[in-house]
């Protein structure tokens, strides 16, 4: 009865959303588009070798760009977990639970077969190797032999027998072997289905961090259980999910375990501020993060970026932490104390006096403000 409310209350919610938003046809064309492929990967990504496989992330990066933009500007708020139904939820709990449907599990177990079906050949040639001529030659002579102790005269006449000895024997080598291997195959099969299910180390960490941007309460108790197995799941993209689901004390947690003090700022503490807008993504992590626009150690640069890319900000950490935070929250009087009510800034790459003033002011406000940050459903 509870999992039918809850099924309900889901369709009832998604539905009232979709239509208190109005979705403009062209988003809405997309978001369909999304779903029926994400339904038939989900479906076939363990036994179709060609899946295409499905969206890891914001829907955001799943829009063409214009869209989102368009979104953005009307207000809307969207997310991962609006293309999927209660089917495809029930589906990503099973894949979460490392748990295979019949079909799957024979797919597979059959696929396996095959790679050994050789093996199984020379085996089943093995087990029927035994010398047929042998074999018929002792059986003639016996019923000959039975047939001179009763008829003597005839004795001249053995080989008009043979036909009788084949009556006898019944040998039909074939038909053993395939009797044999039939039977090989199938004690096979069956030992690809059990290590399927009991010894699979496949990795399931996307599936985790998917779970996380769908964000459905059921995955919680199954996302716990996976820290526990580190042969699926790796621990560290586990927690994220958590902590990107709010869940506690994981959340807290992976917080404190990056909060540094001011000193330790100062002293050239580096971060990964993508951790903080989003993993974390919450009135703490923002309020953590403004911290940083006190630092005064270059920005962490890739090996892939590109020598313009690293001249952004003035190579400096502080101005990416001020447009990070700029960026992601939509408060009208930070973003006309700072930017003049400009929507998104973007720091120049010969920094001016204007910007390191916004950076004291930027700070000061965070301080104040805790609590009533408003963090927008995109990232930036």
């Amino acid at each position: 009865m509870k999992n039918i409310f809850s099924i309900a209350l889901f369709h009832i919610v998604f539905t009232l959303t979709c239509l208190t938003q109005q979705i403009p046809d062209d988003i809405q064309t997309s978001l369909d588009k999304l779903k029926a492929e994400t339904r038939i990967s989900l479906n076939d990504i363990r036994t179709n070798r060609q899946s295409r496989g499905f969206h890891v992330g914001l829907i955001q990066w799943a829009l063409p760009e214009e869209q989102f933009r368009k979104a953005e500007q009307l207000g809307l708020k969207l997310d991962l977990g609006m293309i999927y139904d209660n089917e495809m939820r029930n589906r990503l709990l099973q894949l979460l639970k490392n748990e295979y449907r019949p079909d799957e599990l024979d797919t597979l177990a059959e696929r396996g077969v095959a790679l050994s079906f050789e093996a199984n050949e020379k085996l089943a040639l093995d087990i029927c190797k035994f010398d047929t001529m042998k074999l018929f030659k002792n059986t003639l002579d016996n019923f000959f032999n039975e047939v001179k102790r009763k008829q003597p005269k005839e004795y001249g006449y053995k080989y008009f027998y043979n036909y009788n000895v084949f009556k006898i024997l019944k040998l039909d080598t074939t038909l053993i072997f395939r009797q044999v291997l039939e039977s090989i195959i199938i004690k096979d099969k069956a030992s690809y289905i059990y290590d399927i299910k009991n010894n699979n180390n496949q990795d399931l960490s996307s599936i985790a961090e998917l779970c996380s941007y769908v964000n459905d309460k059921r995955f919680i108790k199954p996302l716990i259980e996976a820290l526990n197995k580190p042969n699926n799941f790796r621990r560290k993209i586990v927690i994220e999910a958590h902590a990107r689901m709010k869940v506690e004390p994981y959340h807290t947690n992976l917080l404190k375990e990056n909060t540094h003090t001011m000193t330790e700022v100062l002293s050239g503490n580096n971060i990964d501020y993508t951790l903080f807008t989003g993993v974390l993504r919450s009135q703490e992590s923002f309020l953590e993060l403004s911290k940083y626009l006190k630092s005064n150690i270059p920005c962490h640069f890739t090996s892939e970026e590109t020598e313009e890319e690293r001249q952004r900000h003035g190579g400096e950490l502080k101005f990416c932490i001020l447009q990070a935070i700029y960026n992601n929250l939509e408060n009208e009087d930070m973003k006309t104390l700072i930017g003049n009510g400009t929507d998104k800034i973007y720091v120049p790459y010969d920094i001016t006096p204007e910007w390191d003033a916004a950076l004291d002011k930027l700070y000061n406000w965070m301080q104040k403000n805790c609590g009533r940050y408003k963090i927008s459903w995109y990232h930036y």
